[in-house]
C-alpha cells in the first residue's frame, strides 16, 4: 500500500465516486462489484477528466481548487 510504503498517510488522493447504492442493495456489493458496460464508459471518462483536468490543476492550483471544481461532477 502506498500508506505502508510512505509511511504516512499525508499525500493528496483522487477518489472516483460510484453513486449512492439503490435501495435495498448491500453497500458492500454495491461499491466492490463489477462495472456495467455502461458504467464503465462513465468512469473512463472521469479518469481522462483525472488526468487531463484534475491533477494539472491539482499541481498548478491545489487540490482544494480541485475539489471545488470537480466534486459532484457525473460524467
Amino acid at each position: 500500500s502506498i500508506i505502508y510504503q510512505l509511511n504516512s498517510d499525508k499525500f493528496t488522493r483522487i477518489k472516483l465516486g460510484v453513486g449512492a447504492a439503490p435501495e435495498h442493495y448491500d453497500l458492500a456489493d454495491w461499491v466492490l462489484g463489477k462495472f456495467t458496460k455502461d458504467e464503465i464508459s462513465h468512469m473512463s471518462k472521469a479518469v481522462d477528466a483525472v488526468v487531463d483536468e484534475a491533477i494539472p490543476m491539482i499541481i498548478k492550483q491545489g487540490a482544494q481548487s480541485a475539489m471545488n471544481s470537480f466534486n459532484g461532477k457525473v460524467y
